[in-house]
C-alpha cells in the first residue's frame, strides 16, 4: 500500500492539479499499472520538463511511499505578427496563451487583430476539472468589427460560447458546445438604396458536439 504520496518540485503548480492525475489515493493497494498510467497522465499535462515517480519502502513494513519528483517548465507563450492583404490592408495580430494559469491547470487564451477595416478580439478560458471532477468547462467571448472600404455599411458581431467535456470511457470523450452570435449591420450616410435595406440585427444560435 501507499501510506504517503509525496510531491516535490512543483514550485508553481498546485498539489491538487497533480494529485487529480493519480488513478489511486493514499492508502490504496499497490498497482504497478496504475503507477505508470498516472505518470503518463502527469506528463500529458505538459506542465513539467521532468516527471519521475520513485517507490520508497517504509522500514519494517510491507508499504511503499511514492515520491513524485518534478521540474516545472514555461507554460505561457506570446505571438506577434504583421501582414498585408488586398481586403483588409495592413494587419497586426497579437496573442497570449497560458496553459497553467496561476498554477491551477486552467488555460487562458487572448488574441486580437487590428486592421484599417477590421478589428477582432477573442478570449477563452478553460477549467479542465470543474468542481474537482473530470468535467472540462470552456467559455469564449468573441468580437469582430468590419468596415470594408468597398461598401457603405459596417457590421459588428458579438459572440459567446460555452463547452462542456466529459469522459464516456477511458479512451473516449465527448464535448458539447453551445454558441450564440449576434451581428448588427449599420448603413453609412452615403449608402445606396440597396445598402439601406441591409441594416438590422441577425442572431444565430448553434449547438453541436465533438466525440
Amino acid at each position: 500500500r501507499f501510506p504517503h504520496i509525496n510531491i516535490n518540485g512543483n514550485t508553481r503548480t498546485l498539489d491538487k492539479v497533480i494529485r487529480r492525475s493519480f488513478s489511486f489515493s493514499e492508502g490504496d493497494a499497490y498497482n504497478k499499472y496504475l503507477v505508470d498510467y498516472s505518470k503518463d497522465k502527469i506528463k500529458s499535462l505538459n506542465f513539467f520538463e521532468k516527471v519521475e515517480l520513485n517507490e520508497e519502502r517504509v522500514v519494517d513494513t510491507d508499504r511503499l511511499n511514492l515520491n513524485v519528483e518534478l521540474v516545472e517548465k514555461n507554460t505561457g507563450s506570446a505571438t506577434l505578427g504583421a501582414g498585408y492583404g488586398s481586403t483588409n490592408g495592413s494587419t497586426l495580430t497579437v496573442g497570449l496563451t497560458e496553459s497553467n494559469f496561476l498554477g491551477k491547470g486552467q488555460k487562458v487564451k487572448v488574441s486580437s487583430s487590428f486592421a484599417s477595416t477590421q478589428t477582432l478580439y477573442d478570449i477563452s478560458i478553460t477549467e479542465p476539472y470543474f468542481g474537482n471532477k473530470d468535467l472540462s468547462v470552456r467559455s469564449d467571448l468573441y468580437s469582430r468589427f468590419n468596415d470594408p472600404e468597398n461598401v457603405n455599411y459596417e457590421t459588428e458581431t458579438l459572440g459567446a460560447a460555452l463547452a462542456l467535456g466529459f469522459p464516456l470511457s477511458s479512451s473516449n470523450r465527448i464535448t458539447v458546445k453551445y454558441s450564440l452570435l449576434s451581428t448588427k449591420t449599420k448603413a453609412d450616410a452615403d449608402a445606396t438604396d440597396y445598402e439601406n435595406l441591409l441594416p438590422g440585427t441577425n442572431t444565430v444560435s448553434i449547438i453541436g458536439y465533438n466525440l
